[in-house]
């Protein structure tokens, strides 16, 4: 029986190991506006993220209603 165990963990070119996604959540906890996060840097100097916004909901918000930044924010962040 053959069994592969995939793990979550990404080794930098300096051989500290990261999990990403802690990372990733704490992205998308403190962004609301961030649909989607990945953590990337496999054997690499450095480690980067790979975004997707929320940008639909913030579009509409400030294409049809002539709205400050700050409530077109508080939109998105589903606060009103």
């Amino acid at each position: 029986m053959l069994c592969i165990i995939i793990l979550e963990i990404l080794i930098t070119a300096g051989g500290e190991n990261v999990a990403p996604v802690p990372i990733e959540d704490a992205v998308k906890e403190q962004l609301p506006c961030v649909s989607h996060c990945m953590v990337v840097g496999d054997r690499r100097k450095f480690l980067s993220i790979l975004l997707t916004l929320k940008v639909s909901a913030m579009i509409l918000a400030t294409s049809v209603l002539p709205l400050p930044v700050s409530k077109a924010r508080s939109l998105v962040n589903g606060d009103v």
